[in-house]
């Protein structure tokens, strides 16, 4: 971006140079300026930090902070240790007042383990794992605020904050591999809807056209969250059980090709049929391991389904108003498998079924038709009263308080209640606040 600028400012127009150098000045506010070169104008406007753990590797250490002197950016180091301690610490004071729990029974020192045995030592691994990641964001946002005050002193003009800027890829976001309001909270996300593949393709191309060659290390480099043990202990592709390679096909099917489990297995079966070793399955471990490439085809489409469906939550956002998303997009999606979906089956039997997984948004739409086609035969017909129109449902206070039957549905854009009263179906409406308070979508 600071090389485009560069450029837009010895190029083109006398009235196009001026308005970039204006842009450049109220961006960085900074009413003299001129940037002699990218690099200086990349330091005026991006600060990174690494925020390193006990887990940190001095690899990567040293990958950002060459990284940063060769764009020329303001480049910083902290330890989030002591954030992760207090959390720790906080927990471990916890009382307890009810529930029939005594207090002192109650496990408050969760323990880091390299390689979990068991549900307990993962949960525990979970948890702390968790607390790092949203240790980061919550630093991230906290130096964005304060970075322009520490770091400019009076050559500004005026004050103001940074944007934070997200670093997980659109592979992460399928599989549900990240931690909910983690580096996936930001106000912005470059990559974002980059999967891994093309983003190490850029990354090599940035680095060898651009003079950027750390950035060679950095695509070559294992991916690792870093955040359970020792450099190189934490794997993204073993933990996930799958490659980036194969999220990058099976995200293509279902989004590019609008595959389905069933579309998904049969043309990965025949994709994949050039002899190469997949990804161990982290679901299907031991006796339960699938043995022939059918089966490893068909286990693998398992877990991605399975794992984007108990994730989508990750990626909706609350809905902090009454009226929620017009689009009718539910962000909690049944996960509804059978286990032996993907069994190695004749070809036309296999055609036959019906795909497994059924992406169910919760269905208020549904239960709405049904409490307006009750209205009707009850003799409502929404004659008379002004028309107001809320996208699926109103809270049950503005409801009880204004409103009385249904009326109409528009599929698209929601429901229309009257003004007219009556209280037959009043019930059935709602009921329907607690259900679309989960609706809303980012």
């Amino acid at each position: 971006m600071c090389q485009r600028v560069v450029e837009g400012l010895g190029a083109g127009s006398e009235r196009s140079r001026s308005r970039v150098l204006a842009d450049v000045r109220r961006v960085t506010k900074r009413a003299d300026y001129t940037p002699p070169d990218w690099r200086d104008l990349c330091g005026k406007v991006l600060v990174t930090c690494y925020m390193a753990s006990e887990f940190s590797g001095a690899e990567t250490r040293a990958r950002a902070a060459l990284l940063a002197e060769q764009i020329g950016c303001l480049h910083t180091s902290i330890s989030i240790d002591g954030m992760r301690s207090a959390v720790c610490e906080t927990f471990a004071a916890m009382e307890v007042h009810s529930g029939g729990v005594r207090s002192e029974a109650v496990r408050r020192r969760p323990e880091m383990k390299t390689k979990p045995r068991d549900y307990a030592e993962l949960t525990q691994n979970l948890a702390l794992q968790n607390i790092q990641a949203r240790s980061r964001m919550v630093m991230a946002y906290f130096m964005a605020q304060l970075m322009p005050w520490a770091t400019d002193g009076d050559e500004t003009t005026a004050g103001g904050s940074l944007l934070v800027l997200g670093s997980a890829n659109v592979d992460e976001a399928l599989r549900g591999y990240y931690t909910k309001y983690d580096c996936s909270a930001a106000d912005l996300n470059p990559i974002g809807g980059v999967n891994k593949r093309d983003l190490k393709a850029f990354l090599e191309w940035a680095g060898r056209e651009r003079g950027i060659g750390v950035l060679a290390r950095v695509a070559d480099a294992p991916p690792s969250a870093e955040l359970t043990g020792a450099e190189g202990a934490q794997l993204d592709e073993e933990d996930m059980g799958m490659s980036y390679d194969e999220l990058a096909a099976l995200g293509y099917c279902r989004k590019v090709e609008r595959c389905g489990p069933l579309s998904t297995f049969l043309k990965l079966r025949d994709r994949w049929a050039d002899g190469r070793a997949l990804t161990p399955s982290i679901r299907a471990r031991g006796a339960a391991a699938p043995v022939t490439f059918d089966e490893q085809v068909a286990q693998k489409v398992k877990d991605f389904y399975f794992y984007h469906a108990i994730n989508r939550h990750k990626r909706a956002a609350p809905g902090y108003l009454s009226a929620v998303s017009r689009l009718h997009l539910g962000c909690l999606y049944l996960q509804a498998q059978d286990d032996d979906a993907h069994a190695v089956l004749p070809r036309g039997e296999l055609l036959a079924r019906r795909q497994p997984l059924r992406l169910a948004p919760l269905p208020a739409e549904c239960a709405v038709r049904r409490a307006v086609q009750g209205d009707r035969r009850g003799g409502g017909g929404g004659q008379g009263g002004a028309w107001r129109e809320l996208s699926v449902v109103a809270p049950a206070a503005f409801l009880c308080e204004r409103l009385g039957s249904l009326s109409c549905v528009d599929r698209r854009r929601g429901v229309r209640f009257t003004s007219a009263v009556g209280s037959t179906h009043m019930a059935s409406a709602i009921s329907l606040w607690h259900i679309s308070r989960y609706k809303t979508l980012i």
